[in-house]
């Protein structure tokens, strides 16, 4: 099987190949034009080169096939993990709102939050009113154990990279941390 280091390698070389008969035919044709010719090409050498000529394109096709499929199944593979990417983050999303107690208003106006919604946005989506989404979000925010929006996403984000950020910043600035 062509992997994808070695494909470019292939590629290249008939890419070369395929440019020096292409070359050839330019030339062929460009002397038959002008008339700098003085002897006829032989048929032997014609047909040398138009055998190499089919060659180089029938090569050509064929790499060309095997790097599209090359590329297919890399996609397929990174749109797997996109899709597991996004299932366990909503996992991870379910997780923790279960373990902060939020009730499913809370949860979407948390969600919301999450994707960088506004207050006055929240309340309009949800039909609520600014205050009543603003005594939501700060049910949501003291039950997770943050400050406000930024620290919620950051909560998240720490999760998804599987690095302690808040705590490493808290600790950097004296900060006691009161995140699950």
């Amino acid at each position: 099987m062509i992997t994808a280091g070695r494909s470019s390698v292939y590629m290249f070389a008939v890419m070369a190949a395929q440019f020096v008969l292409a070359s050839i035919f330019v030339v062929d044709f460009f002397v038959d034009v002008v008339g700098l010719r003085t002897e006829p090409t032989s048929y032997s050498f014609r047909e040398l080169v138009q055998i190499a000529a089919w060659t180089g394109l029938l090569f050509g096709i064929v790499l060309n096939a095997l790097l599209f499929r090359i590329v297919m199944q890399r996609s397929a593979r990174l749109e797997q993990r996109v899709r597991l990417a996004a299932g366990a983050f909503q996992e991870l999303i379910d997780e923790t709102f279960t373990q902060w107690c939020l009730t499913p208003t809370e949860r979407d106006v948390a969600i919301l939050a999450i994707k960088g919604f506004s207050n006055t946005e929240i309340a309009k989506m949800l039909e609520k009113s600014e205050g009543t989404v603003k005594a939501q979000s700060t049910a949501v925010f003291r039950k997770a154990g943050v400050s406000g929006r930024v620290q919620l996403i950051s909560y998240f984000m720490d999760e998804l990279l599987g690095a302690p950020l808040i705590a490493s910043a808290n600790r950097e600035l004296g900060v006691q941390s009161q995140i699950i």
